[in-house]
């Protein structure tokens, strides 16, 4: 399972959906790297979303079997 925190600059949200979407090539990314065995197989719980103006950044929690 892989769980995307998103810490924005500002309280705008982006739709869950986008948000989502936006993270397609960084699971591409963890495929290749060999941190998953297949992307395609990750269930993705829903995106958090949170404000920090000082460190605005997104985080990945993957848990199960690479």
């Amino acid at each position: 399972m892989a769980r995307a925190t998103y810490y924005q600059p500002s309280t705008r949200r982006m739709d869950a959906d986008n948000a989502l979407a936006t993270l397609k090539s960084l699971f591409d990314g963890l495929q290749d790297a060999g941190i998953v065995a297949n992307d395609r197989h990750l269930t993705h719980a829903p995106v958090l979303q949170y404000t920090d103006r000082k460190n605005p950044r997104v985080e990945i929690e993957i848990e199960g079997e690479p």
